[in-house]
């Protein structure tokens, strides 16, 4: 048995020898049978976990794979089926294969090298032709490029250098014709501003000249206006003198009545000329807005009117206006009296709010005409009957009032009447806000 045991060993260390002189990376191979005696091959310091290994490899009829933790090998156990069905021992074999990891891993370390060495030069020489071809293809582009850069700049006298391909020249040509047109246009441009200046300097000096006529004609009617109106007051007052002392003559006649007649001409001529300065007045500006006591002012309205039947209770408010505000207190209350009659009552409220004044006038008169209400501050509106004013004092109420920065209406009042109520800015201690 001895004998026929060194003699397989020996069939099998001619086949390991070949193993080994084939593939460099593999240090040792042993053989073991299916007991996982070793057959052929040096012992082994690990032989216990390698023989365990063997075994294992043997039962499972599989190939196993395993390290050397302290050399760092791999080992594969690799299963030979040996076994037939005319002989009733199992001839299989386990052959264990060591290879020397150190030694692949170094192989395997070159060749990675080596790849890498060759993957950076293809890359060098890729990104140097590609910078190459790039320079070399937009060469066209980057002249044409500054060409355009100058032209735009402001420099259309700049030519236009083009080469290369075909399709590049026609660009040239394309971007040559558009500044020729471009430069067209800008001439053109350069004819019409400067026909405009000479039109526009013309027309200033019309627009001055012409402004200076009008600035003339105005301080002419301005000053005619005032010397009219000065003069037909004082005609005004004369005729109304005198007819004061042909009434008091002809007392109990019939002709005192028609002279009744033309007295009331008279005021309502009065009343016109008025009307037209305060107009006139509203036109220039009667001054720098300020704070105006409105207890003060509503007290002399009603003292110049001369109103019986008021009711007042007075304020400490002050609004922001003008010298022309009692206007607007004297028109209202003037034409509560007109169209009220003898038996009319006013009553004048004033409330101060946080920012404004409402003052409300109110009368126990006949009330407005719905037809009229809508247009009721419109110019030359009368309110109608035989009272009927001359259709300027509500519009000059509105016109000062929206002058201020306010509003005002004219709305029914409860148990018969009319109510015209508006609003002002209310001036705080001190001035205006």
């Amino acid at each position: 048995p001895e004998f026929l045991q060194q003699r397989a060993e020996l069939s099998y260390m001619d086949a390991i020898g070949e193993v080994v002189k084939n593939d460099p990376h593999v240090s040792t191979v042993r053989v073991f049978d299916f007991r996982g005696e070793r057959i052929a091959g040096e012992a082994h310091p690990d032989d216990d976990r390698r023989v365990a290994l063997a075994r294992q490899a043997y039962r499972e009829r599989t190939t196993l794979e395993a390290e050397d933790t302290a050399r760092g090998d791999q080992i594969h156990y690799l299963f030979i089926d040996r076994a037939d069905s005319v002989h009733a021992s199992d001839t299989s074999i386990i052959v264990e294969v060591t290879y020397d990891a150190k030694a692949i891993e170094e192989k395997v370390a070159g060749m990675l090298a080596r790849h890498v060495r060759t993957l950076f030069i293809g890359l060098f020489l890729i990104a140097f032709l590609s910078a190459v071809a790039v320079h070399f293809l937009t060469r066209p582009v980057r002249t044409l490029v500054e060409d355009v850069d100058a032209i735009a700049g402001g420099d259309l006298d700049r030519p236009i250098r083009v080469g290369g391909s075909e399709e590049f020249v026609h660009l040239g040509e394309s971007v040559s014709a558009m500044v020729a047109s471009l430069k067209e246009i800008l001439q053109k441009l350069q004819d019409s501003e400067r026909t405009l200046i000479r039109h526009s300097e013309t027309l200033e000096d019309e627009i001055r000249e012409r402004t200076a006529a009008l600035e003339e004609s105005d301080r002419t009617a301005s000053f005619l206006l005032d010397i009219m109106g000065h003069d037909i007051m004082s005609a005004n007052n004369v005729a109304s003198l005198y007819s004061d002392l042909l009434l008091d003559v002809l007392e109990g006649e019939p002709e005192a009545e028609l002279l009744l007649k033309a007295k009331a001409g008279l005021a309502k001529s009065v009343e016109i000329v008025h009307n037209v300065n305060t107009i006139h007045h509203i036109g220039e500006g009667s001054g720098a807005f300020k704070a105006v006591d409105l207890d003060q002012v509503i007290r002399s309205e009603i003292a110049s009117l001369h109103i019986p039947r008021i009711t007042y209770a007075g304020t400490t408010v002050c609004a922001v206006a003008d010298d022309l505000l009692p206007e607007v207190f004297g028109n209202l209350l003037g034409n509560a009296v007109k169209f009220g009659g003898p038996e009319v009552w006013i009553t004048i409220l004033v409330e101060g709010c946080s920012d404004e004044v409402l003052v409300s006038i109110e009368d126990t008169g006949p009330g407005i005409p719905d037809v009229v209400k809508p247009r009721l501050f419109d110019r030359m509106v009368r309110g109608g009957g035989g009272a009927a004013g001359t259709g300027l004092g509500l519009y000059i109420c509105r016109t000062l009032i929206a002058r201020y920065g306010g509003r005002i209406w004219a709305e029914d009042r409860a148990g018969g009447g009319t109510t015209v109520r508006f609003t002002l800015r209310k001036a705080e201690e001190g001035g205006i806000p």
